[in-house]
């Protein structure tokens, strides 16, 4: 098909501490997903592609129960806000069924999935040409267990292509401010996996991705000046090695 060069669409998904607004339907095609945070506490927002013979509500037990959906539900992309700000990712949508959530837990430890915080829609064929992804961006191809095109960094907005190039894995990235002296070795050479519901046990200071297998997608991130790892930390099964003990591991400095 004939690619033009457009803006992507802009679909709005509205959080809050009990549930999701967004539209029933979307048309497929190249699509900036924007998380609004109007809940009172931080929230995350994730879609799952859904295959043909599994429901919404499949997504929905699976993560009240703490567990990913696997291959039949792949992750496309995820985000997280603070009350009353926004943060989006853009992704090329096929057409079918897609489920969208906070798999992550409130204050009280229970998942916010749990209180209501889902929704599903449908993408629906697209009449329009197709829009082209944005050529002047970062591309980082992701793999098991390794990544590709990490570089050092100016300071301020960067934004990325992340490809997914593994058959079996989800994959994501987090860029961690290191200290004085720190190396990315330091830190997470040998990381035991402490991740409690979607909450890190450190800060990090970008966090991209969460993506399938074959996905492909695309991220703005603010970094100030510094030296960084970069690291996926999603594990190897359910429970397992983080795949940055795997070799998914890398450092950068930010200059500006």
């Amino acid at each position: 098909m004939e690619q033009v060069e457009s803006e992507p669409a802009v679909v709005v998904f509205r959080v809050t501490d009990r549930s999701i607004e967004a539209p029933e339907s979307i048309p497929a095609g190249l699509t900036t997903i924007r998380l609004q945070n109007d809940g009172t506490v931080p929230h995350s927002l994730v879609v799952f592609d859904i295959d043909e013979g599994h429901t919404v509500d499949d997504v929905a037990r699976e993560l009240t129960g703490q567990f990913w959906p696997e291959s039949w539900a792949p992750a496309i992309g995820e985000v997280s806000a603070e009350p009353g700000e926004s943060n989006e990712w853009t992704v090329r949508l096929e057409k079918g069924l897609y489920a969208a959530t906070d798999w992550t837990v409130g204050p009280d430890q229970v998942p916010h999935v749990a209180r209501g915080v889902f929704t599903g829609f449908e993408v629906t064929a697209s009449e329009g040409p197709e829009i082209a992804w944005d050529s002047d961006v970062i591309e980082i191809e992701l793999g098991d267990f390794f990544f590709t095109g990490l570089q050092d960094l100016p300071a301020g907005r960067n934004t990325f292509r992340l490809v997914n190039l593994s058959d079996e894995q989800d994959h994501m990235l987090l860029f961690v401010p290191l200290g004085d002296g720190q190396t990315v070795v330091d830190m997470f050479g040998d990381y035991v996996y402490e991740r409690d519901g979607g909450n890190l046990d450190f800060e990090p200071a970008a966090e991209i991705g969460w993506i399938g297998p074959g996905q492909e997608v695309e991220y703005s991130v603010d970094l100030d000046p510094g030296n960084y790892a970069v690291v996926c930390l999603l594990p190897d099964g359910h429970p397992g090695t983080p795949h940055s003990n795997l070799g998914m591991l890398g450092q950068i400095t930010v200059s500006g």
